[in-house]
C-alpha cells in the first residue's frame, strides 16, 4: 500500500483490465440479470447546516474518489468474465453531475403535519431522494456514484449514491466520514490527512490469494460442523421467495434512550456485545410471529479485520479491503431460539457470531446453492446491526467572545435511503447506543412478499417487543 498519489487524467489503452473480486463478482452477475432495476443502487442523505461550503464538499468529494481507485472503475462482462477498469478521475468525473446546482425543493403549506413522527427525513426530501434512487446507475459506463444536493427546511441535502459492485454499507461510510474528514480540514485551511491506500491491483491480488482460505471455509460449511446449518426449514415470514424489487417498502421508529441502556445493560449482564443482544431481541421476535422454535436470518460480515487465528491470506484480505474502497461483505446465517431464556438465546448466538467470523469467506450464493440441494434455505430474513454513529463533524466550536456566545461544532447527519436490494425482509438496528445520538429501527420488505401495512405493524410490534425484552433480559424475567 501507499499513500494517495493524483490519478491519471484519462485511462490509457494500456490500462489493464482486471478481474472483480470475488463479492463484487456475485453483485455484478445479479445485477446483470436486469440492468433496469435500481434495487443494486445504494444511498444516503446527509443532512447538512445551511452554511455548508459547496466548493469545499466538491472538493472532498473528488478527494475521496482520487484516493479510492475502486470507486472510479467501469465493467464489463468479457469472454465470460467479469472484469473492472480504473478510471482517470477527470474522465470518471466527465460522465457525473457534481453537485452542481441545488434544487429548491417547495415547501407544503402545513409540512409539519405530512412528516410523520418516526421518520427524521421531512416526506419531501424523501420523496426527492426516491425519485433519484429510481434511476439505476450503470458501472459499465463507468457511472457507480451520483451526488445530487437540495435546499429544503434550513438545510443542505446532499444526496449520495454508490452502486453496491464498488461499495458495500462498510464502504460507504468510510467514505462520508472520510468526504466530512478532508472538509474539515481544507475548511480550517490544513492540509488534508493524508491516508494510505491499496491499489485496485492489490486488492484482486490479495483475493486471489484468499482462495485457499475461501474454500476451506465453504468445506467447513457444507461437509463439516457447520454443515447443520445448511439444513434448515424456510423460517421466512412470507414462507416463499421472491427477486428483489426496484425499491424495498420501508417503515423506521426510533428506539428510546431507556430501550437503548436496558438493551446495553442485557449485553453487558451477559457478557455479549450490542449486535448479539439486538439480534437475538430481534431475531426472537421474528421467530415467535412465525411460530418457530428457532428461525434462520442472514448476518453481514463486514470481512474487514479478523483475529489471529484465521489463516494470514484471509487477514490480509480484510487488512487490504479495510484501506480501500470496496464491497467485501458477505452474509452468513445465525440460528436465533425464539423460546427458552434469555441467557441461553444470546449465549447462542454469541457462539454462532464467533464460528461465522472463524469462517467467513465461503461466498453466500454458493452456500444458498448448497442449502437448496438439502431441500433447505439458508435464511430468510436479514438482521443487520450498524453500530456507527450517524453524525459526521464538519468543523470546529466556535469559542465566547466578549460580544458573542460560541457555537458547537457544525454536523452532518447521516440518512439512510438504500442499502442494497432486500430478498425478503432486512431488519436494521443503526446507531450507537448510550452516546445520546438517535438510534432507528427499520424494517424494509421486498413488496412481492409483504405489504406495506404489513411493514408497518411489525415495525410497531418489534418496537414493544424490544422494550419488553430487554426489560425481561435486565431483570432476569421470563418473556
Amino acid at each position: 500500500m501507499s499513500t494517495t498519489e493524483p490519478a491519471p487524467a484519462s485511462t490509457p489503452d494500456t490500462t489493464p483490465w482486471l478481474p472483480l473480486s470475488v463479492n463484487a463478482r456475485g453483485i455484478y452477475l445479479a445485477a446483470a440479470i436486469d440492468p433496469t432495476n435500481p434495487c443494486y443502487n445504494t444511498a444516503e442523505l446527509l443532512e447538512c447546516p445551511v452554511g455548508t461550503n459547496l466548493d469545499t464538499l466538491r472538493q472532498a468529494l473528488r478527494h475521496l474518489y482520487e484516493e479510492n481507485e475502486g470507486f472510479r472503475v467501469r465493467t464489463r462482462l468479457h469472454a465470460g468474465r467479469a472484469e473492472q477498469q480504473v478510471l482517470g478521475l477527470d474522465e470518471f468525473l466527465e460522465n457525473h453531475e457534481f453537485l452542481e446546482n441545488i434544487e429548491l425543493l417547495p415547501v407544503p403549506e402545513n409540512p409539519h403535519e405530512e412528516e410523520p413522527d418516526s421518520d427524521p427525513v421531512p416526506a419531501m426530501v424523501r420523496a426527492w431522494a426516491s425519485s433519484l434512487i429510481a434511476e439505476p446507475l450503470n458501472p459499465d459506463a463507468g457511472i457507480t456514484v451520483r451526488s445530487r444536493v437540495a435546499f429544503y427546511a434550513d438545510r443542505l441535502w446532499v444526496y449520495h449514491s454508490f452502486h453496491h459492485v464498488v461499495a458495500d454499507g462498510f464502504a460507504a461510510f468510510n467514505g462520508l466520514s472520510r468526504i466530512a474528514s478532508i472538509y474539515r480540514a481544507l475548511s480550517s485551511g490544513h492540509p488534508v490527512p493524508p491516508v494510505s491506500r491499496a491499489s485496485l491491483a492489490e486488492l484482486i491480488a490479495a483475493d486471489n490469494a484468499a482462495e485457499p482460505a475461501r474454500a476451506s471455509d465453504y468445506e467447513y460449511w457444507t461437509a463439516g460442523e457447520g454443515a447443520t446449518a445448511l439444513e434448515q426449514p424456510d423460517t421466512s415470514l412470507a414462507a416463499r421467495t421472491a427477486a428483489p424489487a426496484p425499491r424495498a417498502l420501508r417503515a423506521s421508529l426510533p428506539i428510546p434512550n431507556t430501550v437503548q441502556q436496558n438493551m446495553l445493560a442485557a449485553a453487558k449482564k451477559y457478557g455479549a456485545s450490542w449486535p448479539v443482544a439486538a439480534t437475538a431481541a430481534i431475531g426472537a421476535y421474528l421467530g415467535r410471529i412465525g411460530g418457530y422454535d428457532t428461525a434462520a436470518f442472514g448476518i453481514p460480515q463486514m470481512n474487514r479485520m479478523f483475529g489471529p487465528t484465521l489463516p494470514e491470506p484471509t487477514r490480509a484480505l480484510g487488512k487490504t479491503s479495510a484501506n480501500t474502497g470496496t464491497t467485501a461483505v458477505n452474509v452468513l446465517p445465525v440460528q436465533v431460539p425464539s423460546l427458552g431464556s434469555i441467557a441461553a438465546t444470546l449465549s447462542s448466538v454469541k457462539d454462532q457470531f464467533a464460528r461465522n467470523t472463524q469462517h467467513p469467506l465461503a461466498r453466500q450464493e454458493d452456500l444458498e446453492r448448497a442449502a437448496a440441494r438439502n431441500d433447505s434455505r439458508l435464511f430468510g430474513a436479514q438482521i443487520n446491526i450498524v453500530p456507527f454513529d450517524a453524525v459526521l463533524t464538519l468543523g470546529v466550536p466556535t469559542p465566547d467572545t466578549d460580544e458573542l456566545p460560541g457555537a458547537t461544532a457544525p454536523v452532518a447527519r447521516i440518512h439512510n435511503v438504500s442499502a442494497g436490494p432486500v430478498a425478503d425482509m432486512t431488519v436494521t438496528l443503526r446507531g450507537m447506543p448510550g452516546r445520546g445520538n438517535p438510534i432507528y429501527l427499520e424494517l424494509d420488505a421486498n413488496p412481492n412478499l409483504y405489504t406495506m401495512e404489513q411493514v408497518q405493524a411489525h415495525a410497531r410490534h418489534m418496537g414493544a417487543w424490544l422494550e419488553n425484552w430487554a426489560t425481561a433480559a435486565t431483570n432476569e424475567l421470563p418473556l
